[in-house]
């Protein structure tokens, strides 16, 4: 397979952090730039710069709930530290970003007059404590305004924060660097692209095979999926009851694994709505259901950019079309479908009537039939269709067992963030 950009991954990444709440829209772009800008003037060396704006492209891509993110646009925090906690969790399982985990776990430590700057025995990494400036900075410029209307206000509301909230080195440097005019007209005008140009060579550029996609997708699906314990077991049961599907109509071993990854990130538009329609009891209202209904869109922009990987972007992003181009959200039609749409859209449905949501339990065996078939027998290949009904037993225990082992996962992954919010805020465990 192709090489794959590290670069494409995080632009990607971010296309989908900002799809959470518009509030925050380009805050990490943004962001990136005030803290490299920063890095700079603290002589940062190379390969810190390139862990500092890995890390500020990413700060928040723990914050996965829409009244988190809400909170975040405040400028004193109560407590900031799980999405942090979730974010170090969701990137450390990626062995790409591993380094950066920890620089994301206390983007928001305070400095406390120096005894922030020890977590457990060990330093804190100084990126944090940049991104943490920067990240404030951002939260107190207005883009609606002039720069030269509110430099004053801002450099006055960090600088009071100093020694209590933010370091000494670090505000001396966003004072140093806000002194030139474009430091602030740079924060229009710079192109998020050529920061990370900047600090990544050709060679970081990854050769995927399929294992490496898998690992990449599935650090996509779990940003969307840990939303709640709903969500966080869909995405990987729809990708397991898939590759079974493909396996049993005798596909290759490619399109399978291909399907599996596809049934990861079938869902990833979904980050863009909020959780209250995803999880709504009852039935939703027409806006709500049109709200809804553009997630297989958000799913097609975030995962287009990727080059080579059209086929996976095409299945994942079309699991809601039908043949009769009365599906969404491209309408397309007969011509244009493929078996592995046909086996992701009934996988996805299959798990969807199977599976016990908060508002209702799953159906039973003989409810499933009779829906499959009144949805399918004319919307895929009736062959395809004959197949899962033969060996629904076996598909509906795949996807029993996968939901069971992600609902283990996510309690473990619950505590975790509870015990360390603990320490975090300096309670004893």
């Amino acid at each position: 397979m192709e090489k794959l950009s590290l670069k494409e991954i995080i632009f990607a990444l971010v296309e989908s952090i900002d799809l959470v709440n518009y509030l925050l829209r380009n805050h990490h772009r943004r962001v990136t730039y005030i803290a490299y800008e920063i890095g700079k003037q603290m002589s940062l060396d190379k390969h810190q710069l390139r862990r500092l704006v890995l890390s500020a492209a990413l700060h928040d891509i723990g914050a996965l709930y829409v009244k988190e993110r809400d909170e975040l646009i405040r400028l004193d925090i109560e407590n900031p530290h799980p999405h942090a906690i979730r974010g170090a969790i969701l990137l450390k399982e990626f062995n790409y970003f591993e380094e950066i985990s920890d620089i994301i776990l206390h983007h928001h430590r305070a400095y406390d007059d120096g005894k922030g700057l020890i977590f457990n025995h060990k330093e804190v990494p100084i990126e944090s404590f940049i991104i943490h400036i920067a990240d404030r900075v951002e939260i107190l410029y207005d883009s609606e305004l002039s720069y030269y209307a509110q430099v004053d206000n801002i450099k006055h509301q960090i600088i009071k924060r100093t020694h209590s909230i933010f370091t000494p080195e670090c505000v001396s440097a966003f004072v140093e660097v806000s002194e030139n005019e474009s430091f602030w007209l740079g924060l229009e005008s710079i192109r998020f692209s050529n920061l990370l140009h900047g600090v990544f060579d050709s060679k970081e550029d990854i050769d995927i095979d399929l294992e490496v996609l898998e690992h990449i997708s599935s650090l996509f699906a779990n940003i969307v999926d840990s939303r709640s314990l709903y969500t966080a077991s869909h995405s990987k049961a729809v990708a397991e009851v898939a590759y079974e599907l493909c396996q049993l109509n005798g596909l290759d071993n490619v399109s399978c694994e291909k399907i599996r990854i596809a049934g990861l990130l079938h869902d990833l538009g979904k980050i863009g709505i909020p959780n209250e329609i995803v999880e709504k009891e009852g039935k939703l209202t027409f806006d709500e259901y049109e709200q809804m209904k553009s997630h297989a869109y958000y799913t097609y922009q975030i995962l287009k950019e990727f080059k080579g990987l059209e086929d996976i972007c095409k299945w994942a992003s079309m699991h809601h079309e039908k043949r009769d181009g009365l599906g969404y959200p491209f309408h397309i039609s007969n011509d244009d479908f493929s078996i592995e749409m046909d086996i992701l859209a009934i996988s996805d449905v299959f798990t969807a009537i199977s599976e016990d949501r908060p508002y209702r339990s799953g159906m039973k065996v003989d409810e499933i039939h009779h829906f499959i078939e009144e949805e399918f027998r004319h919307r895929i290949d009736p062959d395809l269709l004959k197949l899962l009904i033969k060996n629904m037993d076996k598909l509906n225990l795949i996807r029993k067992e996968t939901q069971e082992r992600v609902y283990e996962d996510y309690d473990l992954n619950n505590k975790k963030i509870s015990q360390m919010t603990d320490q975090l805020n300096g309670k004893a465990i």
